[in-house]
């Protein structure tokens, strides 16, 4: 029999699912708010990480955190130390969401609409976040040319990519808590 690790603490992701946390990640993500606002020789990201992987290992049922509230514990560590500035910078990092189309049509599962349509429901849960200011969809161009199977961009690709953003500001608008602030959509090509 497998057991898992007892000291990987795991970290669920707006779309639902669920990867290892990665201390070195967070720590460089700390390291990136901190340089942000002058702090560049900052040596406490590695000790902040540490202590949220053990929050995140005793303190959350299943050893899972969801992405929000991670983003919440490390700017409560860093405001209770004292670093309020750094916990500004890392928070505001967060306030935005990026959705790569173009990867999801590359992804197992994803090469039909109906499938990619129900993926990136998934990755559109994000928009749940009362403090997210700002969702990128990324790739939309790529995503649509490999929907279709087109080699040129014709006017079913238009209508398709129309459609997809018709489609996210309709989901957006619908999981959206009330009193959320206003959320920018950026679509990239």
């Amino acid at each position: 029999m497998i057991l898992p690790c007892q000291d990987t603490g795991w970290v669920r992701g707006a779309d639902g699912r669920a990867r290892p946390f990665e201390e070195l990640r967070l720590a460089a993500s700390i390291h990136r708010a901190a340089t942000a606002v002058g702090c560049q020789d900052w040596t406490l990201a590695e000790a902040v990480a540490i202590a949220v992987r053990e929050f995140i290992c005793r303190e959350c049922e299943s050893q899972m955190i969801d992405e929000v509230e991670l983003v919440n514990v490390v700017t409560g560590v860093l405001g209770v130390l004292g670093y309020t500035e750094i916990a500004a910078a890392y928070q505001r990092r967060h306030r935005q969401a990026e959705i790569r189309l173009d990867q999801m049509t590359t992804e197992a599962g994803t090469v039909s609409e109906l499938n990619f349509f129900a993926h990136l429901d998934g990755a559109l849960r994000a928009a749940r976040d009362e403090q997210l200011e700002v969702m990128t969809l990324w790739g939309l161009r790529t995503c649509v040319m490999r929907l279709r199977g087109a080699k040129r961009w014709n006017d079913a690709c238009r209508r398709l990519a129309e459609e997809i953003v018709r489609h996210v500001r309709g989901r957006v608008s619908q999981v959206r808590p009330g009193g959320a602030g206003a959320l920018r959509l950026a679509v990239v090509e």
